[in-house]
């Protein structure tokens, strides 16, 4: 029994790990992003794949019924969202993987400031940003990592412009791309 108690506590620690990646993920994302967007679809895919299965396996080596039962059952529970989203980022992840871009973003313009870089990008239909554009600011903390925050998502456009403005200003002015959606202009401090 022992073996099994090493097990089971082993099992309980990688699920407490895997539970805490994926709250700070849900909680900062997106934060932290590395520079090859299929990096980060692997890492979205492992760590939701990985929750059902932390559970089945502490199931399978806690001596104790209940636990056993309790965790058969969060593993069911968890099996379908984590399933469904994982599917999700693996039409993304192969695109990903031809480009070495995340594909849900493509670049429409940039404007660095010191350590800074600002990026507007065009987001592609996906499960996780609507059609439109976002503002982003980037800055990278150490090769291939970078810190992402976003400022603004525009939307009912595909195109616009970043400028540089007097007093550490810049502006964000959009194109619309159907007569009913208006010309948005966006100011913000750099």
């Amino acid at each position: 029994m022992p073996l099994a108690r090493i097990s089971s506590s082993a099992c309980f620690t990688l699920l407490t790990v895997d539970v805490a990646a994926l709250a700070v993920i849900y909680l900062f994302w997106p934060g932290l992003r590395f520079e090859n967007g299929a990096l980060n679809y692997v890492l979205f895919i492992a760590l939701h794949l990985s929750l059902p299965l932390l559970f089945l396996l502490l199931a399978f080596s806690s001596p104790n019924k209940n636990l056993r039962i309790t965790a058969f059952v969060l593993a069911a529970v968890a099996a379908l969202p984590t399933g469904i989203l994982s599917l999700a980022a693996v039409g993304q992840l192969s695109a990903a993987l031809q480009s070495e871009t995340d594909p849900s973003l493509q670049p429409v313009a940039e404007l660095i400031h010191g350590d800074f870089a600002y990026r507007l990008y065009r987001t592609n239909y996906n499960p996780y940003k609507a059609h439109g554009l976002l503002l982003r600011k980037e800055q990278t903390l150490i090769p291939g990592v970078k810190l992402v925050s976003d400022i603004k998502g525009f939307y009912g456009t595909t195109d616009g412009e970043l400028q540089t403005l007097a007093g550490g200003q810049a502006r964000v002015t959009t194109k619309p791309f159907a007569p009913q959606n208006k010309v948005e202009i966006f100011e913000f401090k750099l």
